[in-house]
């Protein structure tokens, strides 16, 4: 599975604003390098691809599941809904979906349309299905609280962690990911 790119309307501090990610074939890298100054909106893509991601991930564990929506404190200043529109592919398709939150009282010219997100992790719920050992997507976003102070470097015995530990809010803490 490949991100190809994120759209935000009305996010944020952005009306319009389009991030291509990355791909191998085109850039010889899949390695994409957010930079900007305090305040200048990279916590905001990061927070909106995880938004639209929880979709896929929540349509992986379960095909009709519901991931995280929009807060109506992202949308911009004085605009009526904020929309995140996801590019991603995998080896045969493209596909794309999007989340909408319109603001209390008002009226949304459009509608989420997530059935591209159930179809990307259909595969993979077959793949899991046919092999309870199938790899799945590495999708993580740790803010700026994350730390390793504390973290034991030693490593006792083999981990073991069950394929959807990592999608669970419960099990994704940092400390987790980093041991």
């Amino acid at each position: 599975m490949q991100i190809k790119s994120i759209q935000l309307t009305n996010i944020g501090r952005f009306s319009n604003l389009t991030v291509p990610l990355a791909s191998k074939a085109d850039n010889n890298t899949n390695i994409t390098v957010i930079v900007g100054n305090n305040g200048s909106g990279k916590t905001t893509v990061l927070q909106a691809l995880t938004t639209a991601l929880s979709w896929f991930v929540a349509r992986l564990r379960r095909e009709k599941g519901n991931g995280s929506p929009i807060a109506e404190s992202n949308i911009k200043n004085g605009q009526n809904e904020g929309n995140i529109y996801l590019h991603a592919s995998n080896e045969e398709n493209d596909y794309r979906w999007s989340i909408l939150k319109t603001n209390k009282g008002r009226i949304s010219s459009t509608k989420s349309n997530l059935s591209q997100a159930t179809g990307l992790a259909a595969p993979y719920r077959q793949a899991l299905t046919a092999d309870n050992e199938t790899s799945l997507p590495l999708v993580c976003f740790y803010s700026v609280q994350r730390y390793v102070d504390d973290i034991s470097v030693k490593l006792t015995g083999k981990q073991q962690f069950d394929q959807f530990d990592g999608f669970e809010k419960t099990g994704a803490s940092f400390q987790r990911f980093f041991a």
